[in-house]
């Protein structure tokens, strides 16, 4: 997906390079609500970044209605 190509109220987070252009790989929203969106490979520990084990915990913390704003 391309930036151009969100729905409005979303905002590009991630990219990564292909033959096409940056393509978007992560979103969130630009408003009050939590959304986000990530593509990823959660059950590949060994290569997962870092910044990963936040995002998760984040997210069960919003699932848990205690979402952190950091």
């Amino acid at each position: 997906m391309r930036p151009v190509d969100l729905a409005p109220g979303l905002v590009a987070a991630g990219y990564a390079w292909s033959p096409a252009g940056e393509l978007v790989e992560a979103l969130e929203s630009a408003g009050d609500r939590f959304v986000v969106g990530v593509q990823c490979h959660p059950e590949r520990i060994e290569t997962s970044p870092p910044e990963f084990e936040r995002l998760w915990r984040v997210f069960v913390d919003a699932c848990r209605g205690s979402a952190l704003r950091r």
